[in-house]
């Protein structure tokens, strides 16, 4: 009876790794996000896109949390895209959580 109580355990162990490592579900960048802040145009630029910007020499270095608390508008479709959700598996969601793994997706 034990042995059968193992086995059951370790099926729904293993499953829940495939689960974990093969299902993606969108999530957005952090709220502590690198971003450019440009006062003069009072928009947002993320550092991706900072080199195809117009931007002026009035500028900041902000969060994303920061630069959205401003209200402040991005800067082209460029930073828009650059913050789009992306998919990202349960199993590194979990490891980013827990601090193992850092989000490089929107560096």
């Amino acid at each position: 009876m034990m042995r059968k109580k193992a086995q059951i355990v370790l099926l729904v162990t293993a499953l829940l790794l495939v689960v974990a490592a093969f299902v993606r579900v969108p999530v957005g960048p952090p709220a502590d996000t690198r971003m450019v802040l440009d006062h003069t145009h009072k928009i947002y630029i993320a550092p991706a896109c900072f080199e195809q910007s117009a931007s002026t020499n009035y500028l900041t270095e902000a969060t994303l949390g920061e630069a959205l608390g401003t209200g402040y508008e991005p800067e082209s479709a460029c930073t828009t895209v650059a913050l789009e959700p992306r998919p990202l598996s349960l199993w590194n969601i979990v490891l980013q959580t827990i601090g193992l793994r850092k989000d490089e997706r929107y560096a």
